[in-house]
C-alpha cells in the first residue's frame, strides 16, 4: 500500500542530529517541491520511502543522510501516521543545529485545511516569529508559545497551491545535543488551539521527520507513540477500565461505552471489563454495539515470559488488524472461522512499560453488529495459537471491551 502526499516543509541551513524530528517551514519563505512525497508501510507506521538515503530500519528506526545545495528544493526523510493522534508521542536522540532548523512533530488537518506544528527544540531563529502571536500553554510540564499564520497561495497537503492556516506551538525551554528526550501530548496543544480560536478539522498525516532546506547532516529517527497501559479498578468479582471519559460500570458483569458524534468523532482509548488473571474459560458476552467509523469490540489480554499482547475479535465497525500482521492461518472456535495473525511491536506501551513484544490475533470472518451476542472459548485459541507456533506465556489480566478510533458510536454489553 502506498499513500501520494505533498507538504510543503522547508529548512533553512546545515543540520547535524540524530533524534526523533520533524522539521518545517518558516511563515515567510517558501521552497520549490522537489516531488511529492509517497508514504509506505513500515512495520506499523508508514515510511517516506521515494527520498534518497532515507533507509527505514528496525524498531522504529529511519536513517537519513543528506546535502541539499544550489537549488530551492528540499526534501524530507521520516515515518509517522497516515491518520494523526491526540495521543502522546514520545521521543529520545540528539540534536546538533548549525544555523536554523526545527524539532518537533508535524501535521496537517482537513476541513478546514490547517498544517500544524509543536517545536521541541530549534536553531538560531524561532520558526514562528513571523507569526501571529496568540499566547501561551502548558503541556507536559513546559511553557510553548502558541502562534497563528496564514499562508497565501502556498502547497498544500495535496501538492497544489492552496490559502491555508497554520498552529503553532513553541518550546520556550528548548535543548539541544546529546540525550534529548521528552514527551508530547498533542491532545495538550490541540486543546490550547481552540482556546485561542484555533480551528482544527480531521486530521489527516502526521510526521516525526528530518527534512532539508540548503543544508547537509545525518539524522536518525525513532518513534513511540505512548499511550499509558490501561487503568484498571475492582468492581466485586471483575475488573474495570476506570477514569476514561464515556465508559460507564454497570451491575455484574455490565458495562456501556459512549464515543464521539457524527460531527466531532473523537478517540475512545480503551472501555472494557473482565478479569484481573487471564485464563482459557469460556466467555459468554451479549449487549449491543453500534460503530461508527474505526472501532472493534473484543476479548483482549496479556501474557508475560513471553510478553504477549492478544486479541480476539468478534466485531467491528471499519477496522482490521495491523498492515503488517502476518497471516498465520485459521482456527474454527464455538462453530466460527477465524483468521489468525502475528505482529511484532518495537518500543511500544505495554503492561511493563515500553517493551518490544508480539501481538496475537484471532480475526472473526462472519461478524454482527447491533443487538449482539456470543460465546469466546479462549481455550479453543490458545490451543489453536499454540498449534500455529505462537506461544503464549503466564497469564495477566483479560478483558472484554470496546475500543475506537476518530470514530463515533456506542456499546452496552454484559459478560459472564
Amino acid at each position: 500500500m502506498r499513500i501520494q502526499l505533498s507538504t510543503p516543509l522547508i529548512l533553512f541551513s546545515t543540520l547535524i542530529h540524530t533524534c526523533v524530528i520533524v522539521l518545517a517551514s518558516h511563515d515567510q519563505q517558501l521552497a520549490a517541491r522537489q516531488s511529492p512525497i509517497t508514504l509506505a508501510p513500515s512495520g506499523p507506521y508508514f515510511f517516506t520511502d521515494n527520498v534518497s538515503d532515507c533507509i527505514s530500519g528496525p524498531d522504529n528506526t529511519v536513517n537519513f543522510g543528506w546535502n541539499v545545495t544550489g537549488s530551492m528544493t528540499y526534501t524530507i526523510c521520516g515515518v509517522g501516521w497516515k491518520t494523526g493522534t491526540n495521543g502522546t508521542i514520545t521521543y529520545a536522540g540528539t540534536y546538533f543545529p548549525s544555523g536554523n532548523g526545527i524539532y518537533g512533530i508535524y501535521g496537517w488537518t482537513r476541513d478546514p485545511l490547517v498544517e500544524y506544528r509543536v517545536v521541541e527544540s530549534f536553531g538560531i531563529l524561532n520558526p514562528a516569529s513571523a507569526a501571529r502571536t496568540k499566547g501561551n500553554t502548558m503541556c507536559n510540564g513546559f511553557i510553548y508559545d502558541v502562534y497563528e499564520a496564514t499562508r497565501y497561495d502556498q502547497p498544500g497537503i495535496d501538492g497544489d497551491l492552496q490559502t491555508f492556516q497554520q498552529n503553532w506551538s513553541v518550546k520556550r525551554a528548548k535543548r539541544i545535543g546529546q540525550g534529548l528526550t521528552g514527551s508530547v501530548d498533542m491532545d495538550c496543544h490541540f486543546k490550547a488551539w481552540a482556546s485561542f480560536g484555533m480551528k482544527l478539522g480531521t486530521l489527516d498525516y502526521q510526521l516525526i521527520s528530518s527534512d532539508a532546506y540548503f543544508s547537509g547532516g545525518t539524522a536518525t529517527m525513532t518513534i513511540v507513540l505512548a499511550t499509558p497501559p490501561v487503568s484498571i479498578t475492582p468492581v466485586g468479582q471483575f475488573i474495570f477500565t476506570d477514569g476514561l471519559s464515556g465508559c460507564t460500570n454497570g451491575s455484574g458483569g455490565s458495562f456501556s461505552a459512549v464515543w464521539g458524534t457524527a460531527s466531532a468523532p473523537e478517540p475512545t482509548p480503551f472501555c472494557g471489563k473482565g478479569w484481573s488473571i487471564g485464563s482459557n474459560r469460556t466467555i459468554h458476552y451479549e449487549g449491543r454495539y453500534f460503530p461508527n467509523g474505526e472501532s472493534k469490540l473484543f476479548v483482549y489480554g496479556w501474557t508475560r515470559s513471553p510478553l504477549v499482547e492478544y486479541y480476539v475479535m468478534e466485531s467491528f465497525g471499519v477496522y482490521k488488524p495491523p498492515s503488517d500482521a502476518e497471516h498465520m492461518g485459521s482456527v474454527t472456535c464455538n462453530g466460527q472461522e477465524y483468521d489468525v495473525l502475528r505482529t511484532w511491536r518495537y518500543n511500544q506501551p505495554s503492561i511493563d512499560g515500553t517493551q518490544t513484544f508480539q501481538q496475537f490475533w484471532s480475526a472473526r470472518k462472519g461478524i454482527i453488529r447491533g443487538p449482539i451476542s456470543g460465546e469466546v472459548d479462549m481455550g479453543c485459541h490458545f490451543d489453536g495459537w499454540k498449534a500455529l507456533g505462537m506461544t503464549l506465556g503466564d497469564q495477566s489480566y483479560q478483558l472484554v471491551a470496546v475500543d475506537a478510533y476518530y470514530s463515533s458510536g456506542s456499546a452496552s454489553i454484559t459478560i459472564s
